[in-house]
């Protein structure tokens, strides 16, 4: 990571909150300069990182260390990290659909119980359409992880008449697989029953209750995103989604395409913690905030069992360290943990893909992050 001005805020002036605000400050430094010195191997990947959290005090941090880009690629692309500057969310976009997917359930357009294919018929191949809204949100439907179909350039349409007529791999709700081709179905479910584009239904929904400042889809201006990967026919890519899938689909689809920044995407975990109200009004019923957090089916990966939840993972140890939480990742390095036992909140974005994926991954980082901020005070971890 190149070396830049660190930028940290908070919002407290009591003398032992003050201290403890400045311990996590200390160790964030600490992380951004010299991560060996607080126990995480290597370098961080990319060239910016930016935090804000929500402690379980109630004080705010906000933390913005890096450039938009490495400094090799001149300083009209590499510039120092401000509040201003949007990161890539990734499949942080997930999370933010996932509610948007309850607030349409909420309004009785769609029964997340009934099958698809009642909505999308012949689009679906003929072994999906029994798949249930509940099975592409909680990743058991079935369908694989994702397809490499647009690398054969059959551009947007047949591209996405692919995706719609994926061929399942297993039965729905017999297994958890991660699938993306299960949230670009759900998007095209939630324009469908509503008639209206992702991104109206998105703004509307969830990012306007929830008084986001600067988040919304893809293409937006470079001079204001990070800057993620060099990809072959695409240069470096700053500004336009990152997933190559979303990308070639040609316009904002519910698996990715999302960009913000941390401050905005803290902005949804806040609303869970307060059952459902955002910081401009109700996103959703305090019954559909439970969703979020109650498994539906679980997963395993590298650090054992977490809990498949609406959108969200429940005590993913891999990112969340011993946060007993809830959140998801991105590829492009961003992190959401909401930790509803300890009322603490911590959104991480960093562009670790940049300016190539062979990097260091994010893992330690988030959880040195999600421990650091959301347990700040307690006692046992």
């Amino acid at each position: 990571m190149n070396p830049s001005k660190t930028t940290a805020s908070t919002t407290t002036s009591n003398a032992a909150e003050r201290t403890q605000i400045d311990q996590i400050t200390h160790t964030l430094e600490s992380l951004a300069r010299d991560p060996a010195s607080v126990g995480v191997a290597g370098r961080i990947p990319g060239s910016a990182l930016a935090l804000a959290g929500l402690t379980p005090a109630g004080e705010r941090i906000d933390f913005l260390h890096g450039r938009t880009a490495l400094e090799e690629f001149g300083p009209e692309i590499s510039r120092p990290l401000a509040a201003e500057h949007r990161f890539d969310f990734a499949s942080l976009s997930k999370l933010f659909v996932s509610v948007l997917a309850l607030s349409v359930v909420e309004s009785g357009l769609v029964d997340p119980d009934a099958p698809i294919g009642e909505v999308l018929g012949d689009a679906l191949h003929r072994d999906a359409r029994r798949i249930t809204l509940m099975n592409l949100l909680a990743h058991d439907s079935g369908l694989p992880a994702n397809t490499r179909f647009w690398e054969q350039d059959p551009g947007a349409d047949a591209l996405w008449a692919h995706v719609l007529g994926t061929v399942p791999v297993r039965a729905p709700g017999e297994a958890h697989e991660y699938s993306c081709i299960g949230y670009n179905i759900l998007g095209r479910i939630l324009e469908t029953v509503s008639g209206d584009d992702l991104p109206t239904l998105m703004r509307t929904r969830v990012l306007e209750p929830l008084g986001t400042r600067d988040t919304g889809y893809h293409p937006i201006d470079p001079g204001l995103a990070v800057a993620t990967e060099e990809q072959p026919g695409r240069g470096l890519v700053q500004g336009s989604v990152h997933d190559e899938l979303s990308f070639f689909l040609g316009r904002p689809s519910g698996n990715s395409g999302l960009f913000g920044p941390a401050d905005d995407a803290l902005a949804l975990g806040r609303m869970i913690l307060a059952d459902g109200l955002g910081d401009r009004g109700r996103v959703l019923s305090p019954a559909s905030v439970a969703l979020l957090a109650a498994p539906q089916i679980f997963g395993t990966n590298a650090a054992g069992t977490f809990g498949q939840a609406v959108g969200f993972r429940v005590h993913d140890a891999e990112f969340m360290g011993a946060v007993p939480g809830l959140g998801h990742t991105g590829f492009t390095g961003t992190m959401l943990v909401v930790d509803p036992v300890h009322n603490s909140a911590v959104a991480l974005l960093t562009n670790r893909v940049h300016p190539g994926r062979a990097r260091a991954n994010v893992f330690a980082v988030q959880r040195l992050a999600s421990e650091t901020v959301c347990l700040a005070g307690v006692t046992a971890r």
